[in-house]
């Protein structure tokens, strides 16, 4: 009787059949892409070609997972389970993009790549045993921007008044990883204007204004930094647009740097088919 009543019950009421949820597409395919090797070599020549062109990825980072990270990231694009083919058959909008290009872009902004942990047990298995706590301090660390001297700014000011300035200074102080110290900065308003000002270690210093609005055009800063630290002769700031009203990619490159990067930055492509890199020249 028992089995009558529950083949009864479910033929009443069906239990729902499993739908995908985004999250399980996702899942699904960054399985599929992981799991094809030609993937992981490709992403590792990627790397190699950006930290030629200048770009220094930080020595504390395990090299897996930032492989991992990019080639998770594709899940959102790629239909397939191969990235090169994805790039060359240009079938969706993002893949008109150079791939070199589109990965140092990510790679140098916040990512959630890497946040479902089970997906990487065994990529992190090497690391164990590590604490819960551990682990996600390692996860947080390859989900920032994976390089010394290239960072992701977000331009828009939400900032409390005398804070949106000090913060982008102290953002490219730190790009340049000790190629000078600012000693003050600070931020002042007049109508319309925000007004800059920063001084070196070395007592040097520059005044600059930039719009106070949300977005603001941050060109006269960063023209601004670039004539404070020429007399250094160590580096210059270079800022690549990537298309978000929310900010931009900037690099700090020192001399043999800036040679490598404009010889890689001339062979990559947008998909409206302009080159990255403005030299604010």
């Amino acid at each position: 009787m028992k089995t009558l009543f529950s083949w009864a019950w479910a033929k009443l009421f069906p239990r729902p059949q499993h739908v995908e949820t985004q999250m399980d597409e996702w899942k699904r395919k960054a399985g599929a892409l992981l799991a094809n090797n030609a993937n992981w070599q490709l992403v590792r020549e990627v790397l190699g070609r950006l930290e030629s062109a200048g770009l220094r990825i930080k020595s504390t980072l395990d090299r897996d997972l930032i492989v991992t990270r990019v080639i998770r990231e594709h899940r959102q694009w790629c239909e397939g389970d191969d990235i090169a083919r994805f790039y060359a058959e240009k079938k969706a909008a993002v893949s008109h993009n150079s791939l070199d290009l589109l990965t140092m872009i990510e790679l140098a902004d916040y990512s959630g790549a890497l946040i479902e942990l089970n997906d990487m047990s065994g990529l992190l298995s090497k690391n164990q045993p590590m604490s819960d706590r551990a682990l996600a301090d390692m996860i947080d660390a390859h989900s920032q921007s994976v390089f010394e001297n290239v960072y992701t700014i977000c331009s828009v000011d939400e900032h409390q008044p005398g804070e949106y300035v000090p913060q982008h200074v102290r953002e490219l102080e730190a790009l340049a990883c000790g190629d000078f110290l600012v000693q003050s900065v600070t931020e002042a308003a007049k109508p319309g204007l925000l007004v800059g000002s920063v001084t070196l270690s070395d007592g040097r210093s520059v005044t600059f204004e930039i719009s106070d609005e949300k977005r603001p055009d941050l060109t006269p800063f960063l023209l601004a930094m670039n004539s404070l630290v020429a007399h250094l002769g160590k580096g210059r700031f270079v800022a690549v647009e990537t298309g978000s009203s929310e900010g931009f990619t900037v690099l700090y490159l020192r001399p043999n740097e800036q040679i490598a990067f404009r010889n890689w930055s001339v062979q990559q492509r947008f998909a409206d088919g302009s080159v990255p890199g403005d030299w604010f020249e």
